[in-house]
C-alpha cells in the first residue's frame, strides 16, 4: 500500500486561505457545471471575488473559525478545503454545522474526503446542506453516517434547492 500524497492541517497564513479559496472555485467548477448557473460558477473564479472571499476566511479564522486544509505534499498546492461552525439556523438539528468541504477531482476517490471530514467534525452530531442533484456528494455524507432528515430550502444566492443531511452518532 502506497503512502497518499495528501496532508492535513489547519490554514494558518494568508497564502494558505488564498490557496483554499482557489481550490474551493476549481471544485464548483468542476462539480457544481450541471448544477448552476454558469455565471455562478465562473464567478468564482475571477481574481477579485477570489481575494475577497479570503479576506472573508482569514478574518472569520481570526475570530476562531478554523479552515482545514488538504495539500499536495509534492507540491504544497490545497487541493481541498473545510469548515464547520456552530449551528447557523436556530431550529437545527445539532449544534454543528460542517459548513463546507471541497475538493479538486485529482483528490476524489482517494480517500482523502473521508480524512478531510473526520478532522473537521470528528465522530460529533452534526448536519450540512448539501446541493439538491449532488448526487456524488450524497453518496459520500451517508457512506459517513449522514442520512437525508426531508428538510428542503432555496438558496437564493445560488438560485437552487439545498437538502438537510443530518449524522447522530448513538
Amino acid at each position: 500500500m502506497s503512502k497518499t500524497p495528501y496532508r492535513i492541517k489547519r490554514a494558518e497564513h494568508p497564502a494558505e486561505l488564498q490557496g483554499a479559496v482557489q481550490a474551493q472555485a476549481l471544485s464548483w467548477q468542476q462539480s457544481y457545471g450541471d448544477l448552476l448557473a454558469p455565471e455562478l460558477v465562473e464567478a468564482r473564479q475571477h481574481e477579485g471575488v477570489q481575494a475577497k472571499r479570503a479576506m472573508d476566511w482569514a478574518l472569520a479564522s481570526q475570530e476562531g473559525v478554523w479552515f482545514w486544509i488538504l495539500m499536495d505534499s509534492r507540491d504544497n498546492r490545497v487541493v481541498g478545503v473545510a469548515n464547520a461552525c456552530p449551528r447557523r439556523e436556530p431550529d437545527a438539528p445539532a449544534i454543528l454545522e460542517l459548513a463546507q468541504i471541497y475538493l479538486t477531482d485529482e483528490v476524489k476517490g482517494t480517500g482523502a474526503a473521508d480524512r478531510l471530514l473526520e478532522m473537521t467534525v470528528g465522530d460529533m452530531d452534526c448536519y450540512l446542506w448539501v446541493l439538491e442533484g449532488n448526487e456524488r456528494a450524497i453518496a459520500f455524507y451517508r457512506r459517513n453516517g449522514f442520512e437525508l432528515d426531508g428538510a428542503r430550502r432555496t438558496n437564493e444566492e445560488l438560485g437552487a434547492a439545498e437538502l438537510r443531511m443530518v449524522r447522530h452518532q448513538d
